[in-house]
């Protein structure tokens, strides 16, 4: 039968209670208690017999990476399963070839540097320069100031003898409707039209900027003169610097295949393609195993995984790489895989790596894979089981967001050399793998019985 104790003293203002399940502090009286402990906090109330307990802050569960394998995630992703330094990855047999592809990229392009760089710049100028305003439109409004010494009648009509509309005081300004006679100013004066004598009144004035112009607008032809002179000097001067980049930077291999050869490397494309058919393809970037399986719907282990980013049936590892077949390609978060007749190239951060596929090995197996998110239609379901379960399997009724969720079986790939190539990559569809890496296999026994018969 299951064992139990339970056990509590006083300590403070409330008490310390030690049980199976770990250590708990409660405050409070008997009919209403606050307790925080292992199963998380929670407020108790009893009255006439009935007992009420509502939990409001949930127990902690500490972890790396998702509770459930998931594609759901946030960055930083943790990325523990990787392949070891792309210094260290290249066997004996690949060491010449591959320290000619990074003495080739390593080399600075003329073109990206003395060429579209400085035409960056010159765009950059060309617009700064003619944005500058050349050319503005302003209005120039007049009015009348009182003298600030005195004051000064406004007229009905234009006569020292006329009728007063009001007296302005000092600093008052009105605007001019017409200053073309000799003595009077014609103002207007709220919504009517007044006199002031020439000799009360000052004329002022102010200049209100109506529209500005930049040499974009004003300097059309000069514009156009710079756009075709720098467009013809860059056009000429990338020409060139292009054809340099093309004769230093280009690294040409090509295979002499006869018909024999040709339908064994069809065969090699073919069962590449295999793994294109698959509908979701991720490569494993973190695996850790947990025992809580109460909350893990049972998994064994913790996996980080993102989908493959692009497989290619023929993607070329630099610009100026030549070649006259089609290369495989699979790229995985910061590497690239090139799969070579002969070898597997890899790329990381510019650099590269080479293994001979006599080197090379890829395990395959089947996995049950419980999946939170959507199921891909190829996969295999061999079951399903519960976000939360109990150790019966059954569901925890405790909590309240307990989907059901879908167990799956992945085909699971490991690539790896004894050089340090570690890199793990599952296919929704079974086996999608499984002809390319058996092909792989394939070369590398023939690669091992030529060096024995070398020898």
């Amino acid at each position: 039968m299951p064992w139990y104790y339970r056990t509590s003293f006083k300590f403070g203002p409330g008490r310390v209670t030690f049980s199976k399940s770990g250590i708990s502090y409660s405050v409070g009286t008997k009919d209403a208690r606050l307790t925080t402990g292992p199963r998380g906090t929670y407020v108790t109330i009893s009255t006439h017999g009935l007992r009420y307990r509502q939990r409001f802050v949930e127990p902690s569960h500490h972890h790396n990476g998702p509770v459930v394998p998931s594609d759901k995630y946030t960055e930083p992703l943790v990325h523990t399963i990787t392949s070891g330094s792309i210094d260290r990855l290249t066997d004996n047999n690949s060491r010449a070839f591959v320290d000619e592809l990074n003495k080739k990229s390593n080399r600075i392009s003329y073109f990206k540097w003395f060429c579209i760089a400085p035409a960056l710049l010159f765009i950059l100028f060309v617009f700064s320069y003619f944005s500058q305003e050349s050319k503005k439109d302003e209005k120039i409004d007049y009015f009348v100031k009182i003298d600030p010494t005195g004051h000064a009648e406004i007229k009905q009509r234009p006569d020292a003898k006329g009728k007063n509309i009001a007296v302005a005081t000092a600093d008052q300004q009105f605007s001019i409707v017409d200053m073309s006679d000799k003595a009077w100013n014609k103002i207007r004066y709220a919504d009517t039209i007044g006199f002031i004598s020439k000799r009360a009144a000052i004329i002022d004035s102010t200049k209100t900027i109506v529209r500005t112009y930049s040499r974009f607008e004003t300097d059309e032809r000069s514009l156009i003169s710079v756009i075709l002179i720098g467009s013809a000097f860059f056009t000429w001067l990338g020409i060139g610097l292009y054809k340099q980049d093309k004769a230093r930077l280009t690294v040409e291999i090509y295979y002499e295949i006869d018909a024999n050869i040709q339908g064994i490397y069809d065969r090699f494309l073919a069962n590449f393609g295999e793994i294109q058919e698959s509908q979701r393809v991720w490569q494993y970037l973190h695996a850790e195993s947990t025992t809580d399986y109460k909350r893990n719907a049972g998994a064994g282990n913790l996996i980080t995984r993102v989908p493959v980013k692009r497989i290619s049936g023929d993607y070329k590892p630099a610009k100026f790489f030549h070649t006259n077949i089609p290369i495989p390609n699979l790229k995985l978060k910061n590497t690239d895989l090139y799969f070579f007749p002969e070898r597997l190239i890899i790329k990381r951060d510019g650099k590269f790596a080479a293994i001979f596929y006599n080197h090379l090995s890829i395990e395959s197996d089947e996995r049950i894979f419980i999946e939170d998110g959507s199921v891909p239609s190829d996969a295999r379901v061999v079951g399903h089981t519960w976000r939360f379960l109990n150790k019966n399997g059954s569901p925890d009724r405790r909590f309240n967001n307990n989907r059901q969720l879908t167990k799956c079986l992945y085909t699971h790939y490991q690539l790896s050399s004894p050089t340090g190539l570690n890199e793990v990559i599952t296919t929704s569809k079974q086996s999608a793998f499984d002809n390319f890496a058996q092909m792989v296999r394939t070369i590398g026994q023939f690669q091992n019985a030529q060096q024995k018969g070398n020898r």
